[in-house]
């Protein structure tokens, strides 16, 4: 049986390949180039490569990187010049990790298709579902609501039900060091993290001054571009008033920024459109949580769909929403049943 594993060089996908391999599949390492390559990708491959051979797998490369640049830091650079904050993983998800390269691994003789998120897959209902993972602190669930429900066909993640120090625990206790360990970065394909500098170098955002007002319209200083901002941001305002400042919302229309305390934050609900449906409505449940942000913990909610809308009612209200993130729609076993992108 032929299991293609994507395969970065790092802890998870090393520890996927070996799991494998012990268990008598025919291993394949797919290894795609996403972002812009390094100036030492070769280095970088021929380490990939002679890890793979010593292990008795093959090594595959794919050059994806004029397709993720186009479909996922174009629209990335697009969203940011609306003054939306979107979140380049769950559109990569969709469009890359389980649209390119696991459609090239099906094509190409997989009988199973293997990555090392950490989530749980289970069949419910005849649908392939998601569960968030055991190791909570590294749960990826969130980040792949968007894929669409029949995406997960014959998709495996052998990492859901396992602790990451346990992981790594593992590696070495076998004498295996990855060949190839990335350090932590947020968004893959920006330099140092600093998104605002990228922004800028790629000319997709306008310098453009507006102010920065309360809610009543009182105006308490200026902006230099509204893509600078995120709902519930506090820092970075450089404004001295009687009590801190948030960003409560921004309007795209008049170029003004608002904000207020942080009690003015609270919000009772919100919507979600591009939305990705895991099972019927019917069979969701009553109970339904949600969560709009990777770090938060879920929160009890009213979820209904109202034509091609996602609509919210919290339970308790909770901190504004960052337009251009992503909702995911939990039920009451931990099931994701649908995600969407955050409008409002």
């Amino acid at each position: 049986m032929n299991v293609f594993v994507a395969y970065s060089g790092g802890t998870d996908s090393t520890y996927s390949i070996l799991q494998y391999k012990e268990m008598g599949y025919n291993v394949k390492a797919v290894h795609a180039q996403l972002s812009p390559a390094p100036a030492n990708v070769n280095e970088k491959l021929d380490l990939l490569e002679s890890f793979c051979n010593k292990h008795g797998v093959e090594f595959i490369y794919l050059d994806y990187s004029k397709e993720f640049w186009n479909s996922v830091v174009e629209e990335f650079c697009s969203l940011y010049g609306e003054g939306k904050t979107p979140n380049p993983c769950a559109l990569c998800n969709p469009q890359m990790k389980f649209g390119l390269l696991r459609r090239y691994a099906f094509e190409h003789g997989a009988d199973k298709f293997v990555t090392g998120h950490y989530t749980r897959r289970k069949e419910i209902h005849g649908r392939a579902l998601l569960y968030p993972a055991v190791d909570e602190s590294k749960d990826q669930s969130y980040f792949l609501s968007l894929v669409p429900q029949e995406f997960f066909t014959n998709v495996e993640f052998p990492l859901g039900t396992r602790v990451k120090e346990d992981v790594r625990q593992e590696l070495r206790s076998k004498g295996i060091t990855p060949p190839y360990p990335s350090d932590s970065q947020e968004i893959c394909f920006i330099p140092n993290d600093d998104y605002r500098s990228f922004l800028q170098d790629q000319k997709r955002v306008i310098e453009r001054s507006g102010n920065i007002c309360l809610q009543d319209g009182t105006i308490v200083g200026k902006h230099n571009g509204l893509w600078q901002y995120t709902e519930g941001q506090r820092r970075g305002l450089s404004i001295a008033y009687a009590y801190p400042l948030y960003v409560i919302r921004k309007d795209t229309e008049t170029n003004t920024l608002y904000v207020g305390s942080k009690e003015e934050l609270a919000i009772t609900g919100c919507t979600a459109h591009k939305i990705n449906v895991f099972l019927p409505y019917e069979l969701w449940g009553e109970e339904l949580y949600v969560r709009t942000r990777y770090r938060q913990k879920k929160v009890r909610a009213d979820v209904t769909i109202e034509g091609d809308t996602l609509c919210v009612r919290y339970k308790e209200p909770q901190e504004a929403i960052a337009c251009g993130q992503v909702l995911a729609v939990y039920n009451a076993q931990g099931a994701i049943v649908a995600g969407g992108i955050l409008t409002m």
